[in-house]
């Protein structure tokens, strides 16, 4: 009896002839198998899925630091991204992963920049998935606390306008969504400490790469 079985990344490389046999004196027909194999283990999906990658850098207005944003973008989806922070001579200071394993649940940059007077890397970020879309989550490096931030913990609303603009030295104008669109110009110079005991801050320090959850 026969028995054929599907094999998964196996191709044929050849045929197997079974040798000759006499039965009473007679010469029966030369058997025929399909065979042998190779196979290859078969490779996740995640790794069949065509990625589209991006990266850009954003150098200080003093030439002292260095935030690289590499976006990845799996097709009909929108980016992920990993953003770098290093010194001028290349040294990682830290690490923002941003990704997610289905490439539905993660965040991207949307838009990113130093303030004039280099002491703040501001950026907006949005869900990959669509989630809470209306959410645009806007954080930011400060170099003088060695820290990441969000503008969420400074204000009753969260920030719904990833389009933000920034004004010499370090504020920044953006939207909060209070019900309504309202929009805010915050001074990252002279924030107070949160009043959030559970506010968002990431150490930028020491080459630390960190998988932040929903800012």
């Amino acid at each position: 009896m026969r028995f054929s079985f599907e094999l998964t990344t196996c191709k044929q490389v050849g045929m197997r002839l079974e040798p000759r046999v006499f039965v009473s004196g007679k010469k029966q027909p030369l058997s025929v198998y399909e065979g042998p194999f190779e196979c290859q283990d078969k490779e996740s999906s995640s790794d069949l899925v065509p990625l589209t990658i991006n990266e850009k850098t954003y150098w200080s207005p003093d030439a002292a630091m260095v935030a690289a944003i590499k976006s990845t973008m799996a097709p009909e989806a929108t980016p992920e991204s990993l953003i770098e922070f290093r010194t001028k001579d290349g040294e990682l200071l830290c690490a923002l992963d941003y990704a997610s394993q289905d490439r539905e649940h993660g965040l991207g940059v949307v838009k990113a920049q130093w303030t004039p007077d280099a002491k703040y890397f501001v950026f907006s970020l949005t869900s990959s998935g669509g989630h809470r879309a209306w959410h645009a989550a806007t954080q930011f490096y400060s170099r003088k606390t060695a820290t990441i931030q969000t503008l969420d913990d400074y204000f009753d609303g969260e920030v719904s306008n990833p389009d933000f603009q920034l004004i010499a030295p370090s504020k920044v104008k953006t939207e909060l969504w209070e019900g309504t669109s309202k929009p805010v110009t915050i001074n990252l110079s002279s924030l107070a400490t949160p009043a959030n005991t559970k506010a968002f801050s990431i150490p930028c320090t020491g080459g630390r790469v960190s998988t932040p959850d929903q800012p």
